[in-house]
């Protein structure tokens, strides 16, 4: 039978041809690529882009390169080489182009860096890290010593020479396809650490990058060791090219000739990964190790973010790692039902025992709240009662307000490394623990997971003692439920070892000790992460009213306020002297009586400045002196302590004040503390107020001037306090006589205070309460007070309003000239005033008395500040009415603030009269060249948000061109350490810079919500750069955050 035209055999026919020429084509390709392999011979340009594509997905969510491997090519190209400009990488680190690297060492080819005639070359240089950035711990061999007396190295940059040391330096040819970024870690043996301060802030530009996966991570370490394998753990998922460190990275190779020039020879090319072992990350994008790019960054300082994505990294982590710890469920499912049987049990790498029920699962009628206890390693900081935590814990059971019926299900697991946190994060609803760098594990748990961090006695005095919880809420990302408890009972600790043996510094040692937590007060955590279930919403709002940390007394009572001070009672002053007259101290038949003992402030509240006579010698080697306290004896020197009457009216109150001499300081961190409690304190008129100072002085002027409105009864220092004064016998006893008893208040003078509820002066008392360490608040009214004193004042600055008046018509007239006490150069005129159809925007710029810190052009800034015009959004013409005045005190302060719409001055404490000025005025806060540094730069807008009531808005410059500042007078003299000589700089402000925050404060209008929602954006903070180019900064730490 004969077959049609086109019938299938005919086609098969037609095709054998074109089969066997693909088959040819085929082999010949398979052999191409054999020998390419055995013989390392570059492959066609062609074919590298397809061979480029592919791969695991990167952080940018494009396509990863390949895996090394046998068959990895040593110059495969990319579609294009990555334009790393404008980038923040380019914005924090240093990019070098043209370079290749040596045995630690960077080699600069551009033209531009040779020696010839007219140019004298590059001359060698070190690219140093920033303090941070170089410290470093050496672990000792063969036994647990931690030195700390090595450091990071500086990076050795020089030009290229004629007799480099091997072929590749000589005759280099540059990757322009892998691009290295060489980062200094921040303390990398710290988990916390180096996830939150080093990897986290990477991730979230790496996120951003889109020529992310060309990048080659490389760490630098010191003394070319291995860096810990948790950072290789934790950077590795999160870049696709092999994660090394500076040594091997720079490490000299073998040289291979290929056409242009010479690259380095993989001396391990063709061995593989292990049997079972899936194949390792490329060396670099190209596959092979190179040591020439086109483009690199060095990273000394970090990097310059507003906020990190720290739950975020830890769900990719957990993504990444997802099938080591998938083989846990089956075993973790049954740790689960008995989990007091696995106590101490340490969970494996592959997780073996954490589960993945979900969380709060149900269990019949009841769910199941998984909780793991965090068992530390180290002999520090351990939770002492922990087994009688878990028992209580597992036979827990509680009903929510929702009816919701809830059972604990409890147990100790030791995390000794990431994967054994990743492991136990995953499976627990909730994890508790004390304090320390294993916190970063919360950041691996399911989402609306809770973490109740424990801290032990004594570690709220440091500053660190938020950090955990603060960065979790600056993450916009989290889904973790931060909780706190603060041990504050004096009983319910033991020291750690240093501490023990008298080792190390005494303001570290609250930080090592163990720790004992009541159940009551760990019952009642758990109730509220019950009643939250994980609603983030929710838990900002708690967040917002401080409902989200504890502090736990005796006997496990929480309370957000506690045992601050110390009770005395039955108690009589004398001479510097507390004396005990409680039947409790007397020495009799089988008691010994109290010993005399010490009540000691806390170093930070023992600072205090001694002003020599004549001179303005400022002398630092003086302090608040501790106070005496001893049983009463049958000698004492007056009839008042011999036969006394208690008070039982007045009841004082002794406080030691942080920096009694600087504005700021008593302002915010004393005076407003104290009016937030004296607000909610029912019998605050019976409170006698007393200021401990040094050697028996005054307190400054300034101390009497705040606490004085806030008290009915007069203010008085220790030494007046406790004077001795004649007797005056009464019926039952004697009586202090006041010596100055009919003398009265001075001609035209209102009367003073009275001494005391009683009206005379009196010396013993029936409760007295001595605050050595200040009072345990989580915020105080800062704008609240400034609006009390205002009110308490307000009849010596009404005086000031007629002649006020006219200096606001003519601003410039009255430049440099003091405002008095009674406010004569300061108005009252309202907010943004009317003038005709405009309105006036009244702007003072503060004048310091002290040669630092000063706003070097501020005559200019004045002059084109008046002739400043501007429109709103809103259609609104404003102008400026600008001047300069110098506070001296709290008057002037006080004066001025309540005629400024807006201040303007440079940080210090002169900062604090912000609280002073009317609801809606704004602060804008001018930092100098360098401070942005230091950790406290951002302490008064910080601490003005967290203020509940606050009406100011506060907006803040900080200084970062290098050219506008000049050195303060202990820099110039070399005094004091070179890390404070940023505070004290002068500096130049750009009127270009000044006029755009001007027109934001008339565009927001006082408007505090729109202000906070600004806050919260990070759009209230400019850095300055040169020509007074603007660049908001965004959302941000108090800490770490430095001009670009």
């Amino acid at each position: 039978m004969q077959m049609a035209p086109g019938s299938p055999r005919d086609r098969h026919r037609l095709l054998r041809p074109a089969a066997v020429c693909l088959l040819l084509a085929f082999l010949a390709l398979t052999l191409f690529l054999i020998a390419q392999e055995r013989l390392q011979l570059p492959l066609p340009c062609q074919i590298a882009p397809r061979l480029a594509e592919g791969g695991a997905a990167s952080a940018d969510g494009a396509a990863a390169p390949q895996h090394g491997g046998k068959g990895s090519d040593s110059r495969r190209a990319c579609d294009s080489p990555p334009t790393v400009t404008p980038s923040q990488w380019a914005e924090s680190c240093s990019l070098l182009t043209d370079v290749c690297v040596d045995q630690g060492s960077v080699i600069l080819y551009g033209e531009e860096h040779r020696m010839g005639p007219g140019s004298p070359g590059t001359a060698p240089y070190l690219i140093e890290p920033a303090l941070d950035w170089k410290k470093y711990i050496f672990l000792h061999r063969n036994s647990s010593g931690r030195d700390y007396r090595y450091s990071m190295q500086p990076i050795h940059v020089r030009p290229a020479s004629s007799t480099e040391g091997t072929s590749y330096l000589n005759k280099p040819l540059f990757s322009a396809c892998t691009v290295p970024i060489v980062w200094y870690p921040m303390w990398n043996a710290n988990l916390a650490h180096f996830f939150r301060d080093n990897a986290a802030k990477v991730w979230s530009v790496l996120r951003a990058t889109p020529w992310a996966r060309h990048i080659k991570w490389v760490l630098v370490t010191a003394e070319g060791h291995a860096a810990p394998a948790m950072n290789y753990d934790i950077m590795q998922p999160m870049v696709g090219l092999r994660v090394e460190t500076w040594a091997d990275f720079t490490n000299r190779l073998p040289s291979r000739e290929v056409p242009g020039g010479y690259i380095p020879l993989n001396p391990l090319q063709g061995a593989g990964a292990g049997a079972g072992m899936p194949p390792p990350p490329p060396d670099s994008y190209e596959g092979s190790p190179q040591r020439c790019f086109k483009q690199m960054f060095v990273c000394s300082q970090g990097i310059n973010i507003t906020s990190w994505p720290l739950h975020g990294l830890g769900q990719h982590l957990v993504r990444h790692y997802a099938s080591q710890l998938q083989s846990a469920a089956a075993v973790a499912s049954e740790a689960v039902v008995a989990p007091q049987q696995h106590q101490h049990q340490p969970a494996g790498r592959d997780g073996s025992n954490a589960g993945v029920l979900p969380s709060s699962s149900s269990s019949g009628s009841e769910q199941v709240l998984r909780v793991i206890f965090h068992k530390r390693a180290s002999a520090d900081r351990q939770l002492l009662n922990v087994r009688e935590l878990v028992q209580q814990c597992n036979a827990w059971r509680h009903t929510t307000a929702a009816g919701r019926h809830v059972r604990g299900s409890c147990r100790e697991v030791e995390i000794n490394d990431l994967f054994t946190g990743m492991a136990a994060a995953q499976q627990a609803d909730v994890f508790v623990g004390v304090h320390g760098a294993n916190m970063a594990n919360a950041w691996l748990m399911r989402p609306g997971s809770s973490m109740i961090e424990l801290q032990p006695y004594g570690f709220d005095a440091g500053p660190a003692h938020l950090q955990y919880p603060l960065f979790n809420m600056e993450d916009n990302e989290t889904s973790v439920l931060w909780w706190l408890i603060s041990v504050c009972d004096a009983e319910a600790w033991t020291p750690g070892a240093g501490e023990a043996s008298g080792l190390g510094h005494s303001e570290s040692h609250p930080k090592f000790r163990n720790l004992i937590v009541r159940w009551e007060a760990l019952q009642t955590v758990l109730q509220t992460v019950m009643e939250v279930d994980g609603d983030m919403r929710q838990y900002r709002r708690r967040w917002e009213e401080g409902r989200w940390w504890w502090w736990m007394g005796s006997a496990g009572s929480l309370q957000h306020w506690a045992e601050s001070c110390s009770l005395l009672t039955d108690v009589c002053v004398d001479q510097g002297s507390v004396i005990l007259y409680g039947e409790e101290h007397r020495m009799g038949p089988g008691s010994p009586g109290t010993a005399p003992y010490l009540i000691s402030p806390p170093q930070k509240r023992t600072k205090y400045i001694f002003l020599h006579r004549n001179s303005s010698g400022r002398d630092y080697r003086y302090s608040l002196p501790p106070i005496r306290v001893r049983p009463a004896s049958s000698t004492e020197g007056t009839s008042y302590l011999n036969k006394p009457l208690f008070s039982a009216c007045t009841v004082p109150i002794v406080w030691y004040p942080m920096w009694n001499a600087n504005l700021a300081h008593f302002f915010r961190d004393n005076a407003a503390k104290v009016w937030s409690v004296l607000r909610a304190t029912p019998w605050a008129r019976h409170i006698k107020w007393v200021l401990v100072t040094a050697e028996g002085h005054a307190a400054p002027a300034m101390n009497y001037d705040i606490m004085q409105p806030m008290v009915g009864l007069r203010v008085e220092t220790w030494a007046d306090f406790t004077n001795r004064l004649p007797s005056r016998e009464v019926p039952g006893g004697y009586i202090p006589l006041n010596p100055l008893q009919g003398a009265g208040a001075g001609a035209g003078m209102p009367p003073p205070p009275p001494d005391s509820y009683e009206g005379s002066p009196q010396r013993c008392f029936k409760q007295m309460f001595v605050c050595s360490q200040g009072i345990n608040i989580t915020s105080w009214p800062l704008h609240g007070l400034g609006q009390h004193l205002v009110r308490h004042y307000a009849s010596q600055l009404q005086s000031a309003a007629a002649v006020a008046s006219e200096a606001v018509v003519a601003p410039q007239q009255h430049q440099h000239q003091p405002a008095g006490r009674d406010g004569s150069n300061a108005g009252v005129l309202p907010s943004s005033s009317s003038s005709g159809s405009e309105q006036v925007l009244r702007v003072i710029f503060h004048k310091r008395a002290s040669a630092d810190r000063q706003l070097l052009n501020v005559r200019e800034l004045v002059q084109q500040c008046n002739a400043w015009r501007h429109t709103t959004a809103a259609g609104r013409h404003v102008r400026g009415s600008c001047r300069e005045v110098e506070i001296n005190d709290l008057f002037t302060g006080m004066a001025a603030a309540q005629q400024a719409d807006v201040f303007v001055g440079v940080h210090g404490a002169n900062m604090a009269n912000a609280w002073l000025m009317r609801p809606g005025s704004s602060m804008i806060e001018l930092q100098p060249y360098g401070f942005d540094v230091r950790r406290t730069h951002l302490q008064y807008p910080h601490k003005n948000m967290e203020d509940n009531e606050t009406s100011v808005l506060w907006w803040l410059i900080s200084v970062c061109d290098a050219e506008a500042w000049t050195p303060g007078l202990r820099e110039v003299m070399g005094m004091r350490r070179k890390g404070a000589y940023p505070k004290d700089r002068n500096l130049a402000v750009r009127w270009d810079a000044l006029q755009t925050v001007l027109q934001t404060v008339v565009e927001v209008d006082g408007d505090m919500r729109q202000y906070r929602q600004r806050w919260e954006e990070g759009r209230w903070w400019w850095w300055m750069g040169s020509a007074g180019s603007l660049q908001h900064v965004g959302r941000g730490r108090r800490t770490m955050m430095r001009c670009p």
